[in-house]
């Protein structure tokens, strides 16, 4: 998505696990971050391609 999320896009995120919605979730790491993370085996090819630009 590109950009921070909104207060009410993290609620709505917290609402549904705490709704009998997620009453089969249990023990899970759930990640709400629009997809916008770089996963972590790709951070230090980012840092490289950034240094490289300098």
């Amino acid at each position: 998505m590109g950009r921070p999320a909104a207060a009410g896009e993290v609620a709505s995120a917290c609402l549904l696990l705490a709704s009998p919605l997620a009453g089969y979730i249990s023990g899970a790491s759930l990640a709400v971050h629009g997809g916008g993370e770089w996963p972590a085996y790709l951070a230090d090819l980012r840092d490289t391609a950034y240094r490289a630009e300098k």
